[in-house]
């Protein structure tokens, strides 16, 4: 029975990108997942078959291993979660194991052990007082694995399953829909095909510029210059890379982390330009807000410490870093609005990251 559904919560936790690791023991599934500063091991165990003192045996094992896996990924924070499953919590179970005179020392501050007693049958689970019950979507994954029926078969052991999920996500990694971004790219496209039957005089009073902003007060310019662009190569140039990295940036973080870049983004980059740029200099596009997505992006990539669907931290600083040398050498592009997009992008990647750390309770 535990065999049956540690191979489902494996399987949820290998879609949050989380790494199984090679079996040392009957009973215990090991995953690993640096996430930038803190490093995550989760242990699954069979309750039935270990004792409180083997238990506590494996924990600090772990321990001091995840120390030095978390020094090698350059994470100096350490969360230790050991997650002890039962068909069944009777409450005398239930007060044995969340007792904490049982349980080992931390090795050092940098380490949080966090236990949960979880009762397979049912999904339910408890933690020892002061201990969170939140942490980093893995409640969800294993909740979620408790209640599938569907993954994986009967004959496939647990290591086979969290290799089938692995490749799987590996040979479908544009599989999941990415709404916001093609409604974004949809949007676009529409409003570029209505403006070119609007005169160029009166597109002008909603495009970027110095002094219309900061001297005559229109500040809607800055968000409605977004939506101009000057030809179709312009906006074929925008849309592409915001497919790119706008799908990358919504099936990461989200429609309305997504949302929110793209606008906030605009608005920073053209903020920018509107205040460096030359007072007689009209801008347009939604490249500053493409940018804020590729600023995002970037620092999850260095988070990650990983390739992310073929894109890891020094690939996306090359391609920002061209973009922005090919834009300083032509007269036509706002590199302005480019660097302002990418830091205000880079700027909101860094609060939401931050939010999600504390909001996971460590």
């Amino acid at each position: 029975m535990f065999e049956q559904r540690a191979r489902q919560m494996v399987a949820q936790l290998v879609q949050q990108d989380f790494q199984l690791l090679s079996p040392q023991a009957q009973g215990i599934h090991v995953l690993v997942k640096p996430y930038h500063p803190v490093f995550y091991l989760v242990q699954l165990i069979d309750g039935s078959t270990w004792t409180k003192e083997q238990v506590s045996h494996w924990m600090q094992q772990y321990a001091k291993e995840a120390k030095v896996w978390a020094a090698s990924v350059r994470c100096n924070q350490q969360v230790l979660l050991t997650v002890l499953c039962l068909p069944q919590v009777t409450e005398e179970e239930n007060q044995h194991w969340l007792s904490p005179d049982w349980m080992p020392p931390v090795l050092e501050e940098a380490q949080h052990q966090v236990f949960w007693l979880c009762e397979t049958s049912s999904g339910r689970y408890w933690a020892p007082k002061g201990h969170p019950t939140r942490l980093l979507h893995i409640q969800d994954a294993i909740q979620q694995g408790l209640g599938s029926h569907a993954i994986g078969s009967e004959e496939k052991t647990v290591w086979e399953t969290a290799r089938a999920v692995e490749e799987q996500t590996s040979q479908h990694p544009l599989s999941q829909s990415v709404p916001a971004t093609l409604a974004l790219i949809l949007l676009l496209v529409v409003l570029y095909g209505i403006f070119r039957f609007v005169p160029q005089p009166l597109q002008q009073q909603y495009w970027n510029n110095h002094s219309a902003v900061w001297q005559q007060g229109e500040y809607w310019r800055l968000l409605t210059a977004l939506f101009f662009h000057g030809d179709f190569l312009h906006l074929g140039y925008n849309c592409l890379s915001l497919y790119i990295f706008g799908s990358l940036l919504e099936r990461y973080e989200g429609k309305a982390f997504l949302l929110v870049t793209f606008f906030l983004s605009g608005l920073g980059g053209n903020v920018l330009s509107s205040i460096l740029c030359p007072p007689d200099v009209y801008a347009l596009g939604a490249s500053g807000a493409v940018f804020g997505l590729i600023g995002a992006f970037l620092l999850r990539s260095r988070r990650e410490k990983r390739q992310l669907d073929g894109w890891n931290y020094p690939t996306i600083v090359l391609f920002v870093a061209i973009s922005l040398v090919l834009g300083g050498v032509s007269p036509d592009v706002d590199n302005w609005a480019h660097l302002g997009g990418c830091l205000t992008g880079f700027f909101l990647q860094w609060i939401w990251g931050k939010g999600k750390m504390q909001g996971k309770n460590l």
